[in-house]
């Protein structure tokens, strides 16, 4: 939870000194530090219920910049099963190439 708090303040900083990233990395970046966040938890086998809880937080972290918090609880929660299983297997980078929020190295 303190590295989702973290995360969430360096994604905040670090868009708002840069304010011409593009979008597509931004929402790479949020995903990816979901991921890493959903991973560890996965890998602690914590119950699918605690991913959901840990996926609600961070997006709600977000809410310090307007709509993202309801893109990223519209584009995460519904996948919280999705990302359970996959995180097991997949890096946090696959996983969001996977969806289309990064582009593949």
């Amino acid at each position: 939870m303190k590295t989702s708090c973290v995360l969430a303040i360096l994604v905040c900083v670090g868009l708002t000194v840069s304010a011409q990233d593009d979008s597509q990395e931004i929402m790479c970046q949020l995903c990816v530090g979901l991921a890493e966040e959903v991973q560890d938890i996965v890998r602690q086998d914590f119950p699918l219920d605690k991913v959901e809880e840990e996926v609600k937080e961070t997006c709600h972290m977000w809410n310090v910049i307007p709509k993202l918090e309801q893109k990223c609880l519209e584009k995460f929660l519904p996948i919280v099963d999705e990302m359970y299983d996959k995180l097991n297997s997949t890096s946090p980078q696959k996983f969001c190439e996977f969806l289309e929020l990064c582009l593949e190295d």
